[in-house]
């Protein structure tokens, strides 16, 4: 709850992050014992890929894409560390896979819109950050880790690329799980190392054990080796070519997938002896260091980034209370505008507030379209009523244009005709309009809606039986 990525990427306000924090219930879903055979077998199966399906489905549905490819390899990480101490893998890859399976279908309807949103704007042109020594990644990650980001590690372990250095905020650095289990674990290895020599084992691993420590070994390197600049062009041109990780300036994020393995290492630790005996008192010394650092770490870069989201909210609850009724009657410009290149700022504070004034900005915040709106088509957009005229358009563009323009006969980020000046309206006063879609993306629909009538149907019956033999 304390992990230091969750609440700064919220403070910050990267909202799809917050579906991360489910990542324990897959786990959850993915490890828990099955009973041994019979139909309880296969109905509790049933029932933990269904739930760990909806759980994978929501963080698509959140926006959390990002994050997609780490969460998979860390829930794939803690099931090959429950299998080296509990046995029980294939358990955990049948519903692994059956679970992602679920979640695809139940979520492929916004999962195939999202495809081909992003392939009318890909991303991939941006340089692939990296720290620029091994000296730095080491002390990257111990910090990060373990503390918190200061202005010597934000200096320090600058991402380099392309010759020059690139500084990122304070939050692209947050993945802190305090001190605590650092020294936890570390006591704990010295003590399990110690207490091997003094029995003296000499017992070799068997070939599965030590094929599954080579496959947790891949995958705990796998951010590493992304994250440090061994600038390999090979490497980069095919990173470039993967869908979602083709987007990606930098790969510090991926160190989420440390998170929960240090937190199951930790409880591991306190588990076994000789920490049992003292687990108590190491958790109370842990929490302590856990709520100092809470209490005290330096937010000042944080409290610093003020918005004033009262206009907003005020006008969401005049709305609400049939006070204020919200449309689209024209378009504003907060800052400069450069017509070949949206603009060469990030987005201004206060240009959103436009939505109060029944108005839309012409500089929002897109990162599809570049982190400084460079790939916004902005094309005949100026100021103005948004029904105003020109040249056979109209001054608001087409949002079916930007996902399926073959579909529609148009350009992503074409205008509204003229004579679509009735579905024009109906979108600038968020009102439904009709427009084509692709055969496919019917399809996506379908599979989605069966999906989610089979799931839901599938826990309803589930439940009821349950009742049933309780009766």
């Amino acid at each position: 709850m304390f992990n230091s990525f969750f609440i700064h990427r919220l403070i910050t306000g990267h909202l799809p992050y917050q579906a991360y924090m489910l990542t324990p219930f897959i786990l959850y879903f993915m490890l828990r014992p099955l009973p041994p055979t019979g139909q309880r077998r296969g109905g509790r199966l049933a029932l933990d890929v269904a739930c760990a399906g909806m759980i994978f489905a929501y963080m698509v549905y959140s926006g959390m894409n990002s994050l997609g490819v780490p969460v998979i390899l860390s829930i794939a990480l803690c099931g090959m560390a429950h299998g080296a101490l509990h046995g029980g893998d294939r358990d955990f890859w049948t519903r692994l896979a059956l679970g992602g399976a679920a979640g695809v279908a139940l979520s492929i309807s916004k999962m195939a819109a999202m495809g081909a949103f992003a392939s009318n704007f890909p991303r991939s042109g941006y340089p692939m950050l990296g720290l620029d020594s091994l000296t730095n990644m080491v002390w990257f990650l111990g910090q990060t880790l373990f503390f918190w980001p200061d202005g010597t590690l934000i200096r320090g372990a600058r991402l380099f690329a392309e010759g020059k250095y690139w500084v990122m905020s304070p939050q692209y650095y947050e993945f802190s799980v305090s001190p605590g289990p650092l020294l936890i674990i570390i006591v704990g290895a010295l003590m399990w190392g110690r207490g091997r020599r003094e029995r003296q084992e000499t017992r070799r691993p068997s070939t599965p054990a030590i094929l599954r420590g080579l496959a947790m070994v891949t995958v705990i390197v796998i951010p590493i080796f992304l994250a440090f600049n061994f600038k390999i062009p090979a490497l980069e041109a095919m990173l470039k070519k993967i869908p979602l990780i083709s987007s990606h300036g930098h790969f510090t994020t991926w160190f989420v997938i440390y998170i929960p393995l240090i937190i199951i290492a930790t409880a591991m630790a306190l588990q076994r002896p000789p920490l049992s005996r003292v687990a108590g008192t190491l958790v109370v010394i842990t929490l302590l260091a856990l709520a100092v650092q809470t209490a005290y770490r330096d937010r000042s870069f944080y409290t610093t980034q003020y918005y004033n989201y009262h206009p907003i909210v005020d006008s969401y609850y005049a709305a609400r209370d049939g006070a204020y009724t919200p449309s689209v009657e024209g378009m504003k410009k907060y800052g400069k505008v450069l017509r070949g290149w949206a603009a060469n700022s990030a987005a201004p504070f206060g240009g959103d507030d436009f939505l109060t004034q029944n108005s839309s900005s012409m500089l929002c915040y897109e990162p599809i379209f570049g982190y400084w709106r460079e790939k916004f088509p902005m094309d005949i957009l100026r100021p103005g009523p948004a029904m105003a005229e020109q040249g056979g358009y109209l001054n608001l563009k087409n949002p079916a244009c930007f996902i399926y323009p073959y579909e529609n006969s148009c350009q992503p980020g074409n205008h509204f005709t003229t004579a679509q000046h009735q579905k024009a309206d109906n979108f600038r006063r968020y009102k439904p309009f009709k427009f084509a879609m692709p055969y496919w993306q019917r399809m996506a629909n379908g599979v989605t809606l069966a999906s989610w009538v089979l799931a839901l149907g599938f826990l309803a019956a589930y439940t009821v039986t349950r009742r049933i033999r309780r009766l």
